[in-house]
């Protein structure tokens, strides 16, 4: 149960009968509180904060079941569940009404021992059980009410991220352009095929840095601690070492790293040749399957 000792209500207009009710819980873990006043049973129950509610049929003032009903019409005791003890036989139809009021169970008097602490000890337990499920339901949301924002404020980054490498994008674009219209119309000076193929080269190269941090936080994103382990491991890497590896934890082969770097195929080539220098690996071991295992 959520807290070691309960405090139970128990309503009866004769003090004989809480007193036989006392008597007869077993378990010492029960703090018992009496009242014998039905009209002043609500603001008992605010007083007590009671995990449980005892409560006789018949009594002067407010039945039960009319008591019973100003406790489901209150905010505060709407949810306590109640006993409802009767010493004369009802007609099916008053039980019925009193559980669609919301009682929790009935018992007969004379009250059997061994009955009233089962009862009890099974309604508390399971207002305890289902008590722990909202508190799980409602960190649960919250959680992912967190998550949700998270996500979101990861939407808008990225958003915010793409529209200023478009912006740069353009930038770059628009500046490649402008040179490429200067050398063709003979206002950019005097460029030989060497020197336009560079401007070319640099440009690609450009175009390739700008969309590199993309690749890279959509890689990082599911394994977020590839670079730092590498990092640790192999402190001889620098950031084109780290980049390159991160490229070939991807599979992608020589030729696919050198298209999309805009670098030659033999400078990849060579490149690789390092890496695995620098990590140690011997011939038979696969460089990507390798690099795949980290973070």
């Amino acid at each position: 149960m959520n807290k070691e000792r309960k405090t139970i209500l128990i309503v009866d207009d004769e003090q004989e009968n809480i007193d036989i009710v006392q008597r007869k819980l077993l378990r010492k873990a029960y703090d018992c509180i009496g009242e014998v006043n039905s009209e002043r049973a609500i603001e008992t129950v605010h007083r007590v904060r009671p995990d449980l509610i005892v409560m006789d049929w018949q009594m002067p003032g407010l039945s039960g079941i009319e008591l019973l009903e100003k406790y489901r019409a209150d905010e505060l005791a709407a949810l306590i569940p109640v006993i409802i003890m009767t010493g004369v036989m009802k007609e099916s139809e008053h039980l019925q009404r009193a559980f669609e009021i919301g009682a929790t169970d009935f018992l007969r008097k004379p009250i059997d021992s061994i009955e009233l602490n089962s009862r009890i000890s099974s309604i508390l337990e399971l207002r305890d059980e289902q008590q722990n499920r909202l508190e799980l339901e409602q960190k649960l949301f919250l959680l992912q009410q967190q998550e949700l924002r998270n996500e979101i404020e990861r939407k808008q980054k990225e958003l915010s991220d793409l529209s200023f490498r478009f912006v740069n994008n353009n930038r770059t674009a628009e500046k490649f352009i402008t040179t490429m219209d200067k050398i063709i119309d003979g206002t950019g000076g005097n460029f030989n095929r060497s020197e336009i193929d560079k401007q070319i080269t640099d440009f690609k190269k450009e175009l390739f840095t700008l969309h590199w941090g993309t690749i890279e936080q959509k890689f990082l994103d599911s394994r977020a601690g590839f670079k730092s382990v590498l990092r640790e491991r192999y402190p001889d890497l620098n950031e084109h070492d780290l980049k390159l590896s991160l490229l070939y934890s991807m599979k992608l082969s020589n030729k696919e790293i050198s298209d999309m770097t805009f670098v030659s195929y033999e400078a990849v080539r060579k490149a690789r040749t390092r890496l695995r220098k620098k990590l140690g690996l011997d011939s038979h071991l696969d460089l990507a399957e390798f690099l795949s295992s980290i973070g």
